[in-house]
């Protein structure tokens, strides 16, 4: 499992990427798009919940999730 500090060196290696918000909790997430004028990508299962601040939706992978892994783990 990655740590957060090793996720966030791979996100700041994608071009497309200006800045990686560390999240505390669900209800941050908002805040933090209209403080930062941030576009979030997030998974389709969230669809909706954030459309107001522009946020990207990505279909999720069939059969992948990161909660079933980490709960494996």
């Amino acid at each position: 499992m990655q740590t957060y500090k090793q996720r966030k060196e791979v996100l700041e290696m994608i071009d497309c990427v200006d800045m990686v918000i560390p999240e505390k909790n669900w209800k941050q997430k908002g805040r933090d798009m209209a403080l930062f004028r941030a576009r979030i990508v997030m998974g389709s299962d969230h669809k909706g919940k954030f459309d107001e601040y522009g946020c990207i939706y990505l279909p999720r992978t069939r059969g992948i999730s990161s909660t079933k892994l980490k709960e494996t783990l």
